[in-house]
C-alpha cells in the first residue's frame, strides 16, 4: 500500500463520518489531530492488551469510538473543543 492510498482512504472515511447522523445530534468537539491521536492510542492499547493477554486492552474501544464519532462526552462537560470549524 502506498502512502497516497492511505491518505485517500482516510479522506473517504472522513466523508463517511461527515454524512452520519451522529454529527447532527451531537456537535463535534474532536478535531482531526485529536482524532488521529485517539486512533493511535486505541491501536496501542488494543495491541498491548492482546500481547499481555489482558482485558484492559478492551478499553481501547473508548478512544477509538470517540475518534470515529468525533464527539467526546468528557470534552462536552468540560467545554473543550479541538475542532476548528463548527458544522
Amino acid at each position: 500500500m502506498l502512502a497516497g492510498d492511505s491518505i485517500t482512504n482516510f479522506s473517504a472515511l472522513n466523508e463517511f463520518i461527515d454524512k452520519t447522523k451522529a454529527d447532527k445530534v451531537m456537535k463535534r468537539n474532536v478535531g482531526k489531530t485529536d482524532m488521529i491521536i485517539r486512533i493511535i492510542i486505541g491501536i496501542v492499547m488494543a495491541t498491548l492488551g492482546f500481547v499481555y493477554q489482558s482485558w484492559w486492552g478492551m478499553l481501547a474501544i473508548i478512544p477509538m469510538a470517540t475518534a470515529f464519532i468525533r464527539f467526546c462526552g468528557l470534552y462536552a462537560i468540560l467545554g473543550i473543543k479541538t475542532c476548528s470549524i463548527e458544522k
